[in-house]
């Protein structure tokens, strides 16, 4: 009692087909499962919300949903049997991507055959989406809102992986300090510094990254209640500080 545990799940081992394979993680599935539905609400705040919502609630609303994804897949990384296995994870999700695309774009196609939209999209478009680049994917503009996620997904997770794979698991602590430094220093000072030829700032790979890190190496952590009291203190001062100094 009066500790509060991120740990791994002990893997049960269980027979199909003759084979020994593990069940999943609940822990993970459930936290993604609460992480989906705050998209969700981010998408309901921004768009629909923008009438009823006060533009602090909705900003705040990023400050927790598009982390914790990335602290997952840090999370995640660690079952990993291996960065082949890995790096064949993250083709076939930019494949599901692909598909994902394929069939908006024969959506819209279809509303501008009925004359419901007028968005003469092109086979050259559907391309630029499979390498990222997003344009206009009108009348679904919900769609092109989110989109970025992907590309800095990929990103993120290609390069900390590499991190993760190259320095010693002694060092990741510092890794991720210096992470969370370069944040407050590109974010505040200069946020437009870095841009990397893919529509994305320095800024957003260094900040996703910490996240991403920090799942990966605080797996197994415990932490008490009272340090845990501390930080939640510690990031509500931090955020009202943000807020003042940043508007």
């Amino acid at each position: 009692m009066g500790t509060l545990v991120l740990e791994r799940e002990e893997i049960k081992k269980e027979e199909v087909n003759g084979k020994i394979k593990g069940t999943r993680n609940n822990y993970i599935d459930v936290l993604k499962g609460i992480a989906i539905i705050s998209v969700i609400f981010i998408h309901t705040v921004f768009h629909s919300g923008n009438k009823y919502v006060p533009t602090w609630f909705a900003n705040f609303s990023l400050l927790f949903e598009v982390p914790i994804f990335f602290f997952l897949a840090g999370w995640s990384y660690s079952y990993s049997k291996s960065n082949k296995s890995y790096v064949q994870g993250i083709i076939l999700t930019q494949i599901k991507y692909m598909i994902f695309m394929t069939i908006i774009f024969l959506a819209i196609q279809i509303t501008n055959f009925i004359n419901f939209s007028n968005n003469p999209v092109t086979l050259t478009n559907l391309l630029n989406w499979f390498l990222h680049n997003y344009s206009n994917t009108e009348p679904f503009r919900g769609v092109e809102y989110s989109l970025w996620f992907f590309r800095v997904y990929f990103i993120v997770s290609l390069i900390s992986a590499m991190f993760i794979t190259l320095i010693k698991p002694k060092i990741g602590k510092y890794i991720i300090s210096l992470c969370t430094i370069a944040i407050f220093i590109i974010t505040f000072f200069s946020p437009k510094i870095g841009e990397i030829n893919l529509g994305i700032e320095l800024s957003y790979i260094l900040f996703y990254m910490a996240f991403y890190m920090l799942g990966y190496y605080t797996k197994n952590k415990e932490l008490s209640t009272k340090n845990f009291t501390a930080l939640l203190i510690l990031n509500i001062l931090t955020l009202i500080a943000i807020s003042k100094f940043s508007g």
